[in-house]
């Protein structure tokens, strides 16, 4: 047996054939290996060894301790701790929480089956998280009911974090009112920086209101994902196209004295939305 520097011997193989065997193992034909005594751990290695870490956020990190021939070695005891719990905690899991922006070590203790015991560690850097940052959260669109689409925006989307913003993409987009889907909505890109392209197509939007959509944007581990922006669109009457009688008609009067009602009409556009401050000229044309 070869002596170990740690004074601990290694594992003994007695090799066993059928022939010295028969009268313990009457079955047995072919030559059996017995491993006597464990092998002990020569290497520890923690994976991954480095990482960025958003704050809020968990990483799993996970042990491996190997014998001198390399083989994995399993179910051995396993202690996981932080240098800095302030910065990140490990459970005993190897499961990592962020808390505050810094640098820390996770470090790993593994103790072999004769009691030697090695220690690996993990490089952490925890930072704040992506964050989705917007130029604008509410556009407005205006246009006349039968007129031409308003012309397009943006807004701007950057991040406001350290680590990388990624997957952005739009969620979806939510329409208040009786008119559907009026807004197209697209992104320039999947990363920051990128655009939110807004463009509205009032064909079957003909009634004077406000309306609004709701266009959500999210992005891969952003802190406020998913975040909305809120697109106006007031649509006021088309030019007027028709003018009828609205009170004062079919009265009597004294000669030289105003009638009771002064006669009015309303004036509409082709959608039949009132026409605000049209110029009306009333003229008598019968009678005397």
């Amino acid at each position: 047996m070869r002596e170990r520097g740690h004074a601990l011997r290694s594992p003994l193989r007695v090799f066993l054939t059928a022939a010295s065997t028969l009268a313990l193992l009457a079955s047995c034909t072919e030559t059996t290996v017995v491993l006597i005594g464990p092998d002990d751990i020569v290497s520890v290695t923690v994976l991954p060894d480095s990482a960025e870490l958003p704050i809020g956020q968990t990483l799993q990190l996970s042990g491996q301790a190997l014998d001198d021939t390399g083989a994995l070695l399993a179910n051995l005891p396993m202690e996981w701790r932080s240098s800095d719990r302030s910065v990140a905690t490990v459970d005993t899991g190897g499961l990592v929480t962020g808390l505050t922006a810094g640098a820390v070590e996770i470090v790993l203790t593994v103790v072999g089956p004769a009691g030697v015991s090695l220690e690996a560690r993990a490089a952490i850097t925890v930072a704040p998280p992506p964050l989705i940052e917007l130029s604008a959260d509410t556009v407005r669109f205006a246009a006349s009911a039968g007129g031409t689409d308003p012309a397009a925006d943006s807004v701007g989307v950057t991040n406001g974090g350290e680590f990388a913003l990624v997957g952005l993409a739009i969620d979806s987009v939510v329409y208040s009112g009786s008119a559907q889907d009026w807004l197209t909505a697209q992104l320039s890109g999947t990363a920051a920086p990128a655009r939110l392209d807004l463009s509205p197509m009032i064909a079957g939007v003909t009634q004077v209101a406000e309306y609004v959509a709701t266009v959500w944007i999210s992005g891969i581990d952003a802190d406020n994902s998913p975040v909305p922006v809120v697109v106006l669109l007031e649509i006021s009457a088309g030019p007027a196209a028709a003018v009828t009688v609205n009170d004062g008609d079919g009265q009597s009067g004294t000669v030289g004295a105003a009638v009771t009602v002064p006669p009015s009409v309303l004036v509409t556009d082709a959608f039949g939305n009132q026409v605000e401050g049209a110029q009306v000229t009333f003229a008598v044309t019968g009678g005397g």
